[in-house]
């Protein structure tokens, strides 16, 4: 079974060890496009589950809204620490006449923390 495709382009902006106190700094914005296949897994109703309320609708592939993302992370020795705040602009979507879609924008946050467990014994200095 396939849930479709999606293209996601991104432009990404980071900025490392800000005020030499290690935090990272990111923003990524771009838009999504998906096919008709990918958008059907989402946003389709298909007539056999329509009502008054939730009329039958099958949606077209194409673009998919806008999503910008901000990061900020950092690392203390195996720990890594971050937090990220992401919006999603929907208006003008292949979808927007679906009756499953009720924003036209959301919004979320979040954190995320990862243990690096292995790490080469020969580093090269790179830089940031």
């Amino acid at each position: 079974y396939s849930a479709g495709y999606n293209f996601t382009p991104r432009l990404n902006i980071d900025q490392f060890n800000i005020g030499k106190r290690g935090w990272d700094f990111g923003l990524s914005i771009g838009p999504i496009f998906g096919d008709q296949v990918y958008h059907d897994y989402y946003y389709k109703v298909d007539p056999v589950y329509a009502n008054p309320e939730r009329p039958a609708y099958s949606p077209r592939g194409g673009y998919g809204g806008m999503q910008w993302t901000l990061y900020l992370g950092k690392q203390y020795k195996k720990l890594v620490l971050g937090f990220f705040i992401r919006g999603e602009d929907l208006r003008g979507t292949a979808f927007s006449e679906s009756p499953l879609l009720k924003e036209d924008f959301s919004f979320m946050g979040g954190r995320w923390f990862s243990w690096i467990f292995m790490q080469s014994k020969t580093l090269v200095e790179a830089d940031k």
